[in-house]
């Protein structure tokens, strides 16, 4: 399940939310639906908290951390993908 909000400008589309079922992680669905969002909408961005194991995910594909924003309890990382990702 991908949530994008293409903000119909230049600015990089916000990717809300991206879930795989917990039985199918690891198998290169997460970078593919990633792959097909890229393909659909060009650069994408989003927020994690610090500390989610999904950001080890986003780095692993070839996401930019560009960004911490200061967060209550947890920072939030700000990931930009500029290119297709890596699989």
């Amino acid at each position: 399940m991908a949530l994008v909000d293409d903000r119909g400008d230049d600015t990089p589309a916000m990717l809300h939310r991206l879930g795989v079922h917990p039985e199918y992680r690891r198998q290169g669905i997460g970078a593919e639906v990633i792959g097909h969002l890229y393909d659909r909408y060009g650069p994408l961005e989003l927020e994690c908290p610090e500390g989610l194991s999904a950001n080890e995910f986003y780095e692993a594909i070839g996401m930019e951390h560009v960004e911490t924003k200061w967060g209550d309890p947890d920072d939030i990382l700000v990931w930009r993908l500029d290119h297709p990702p890596e699989h």
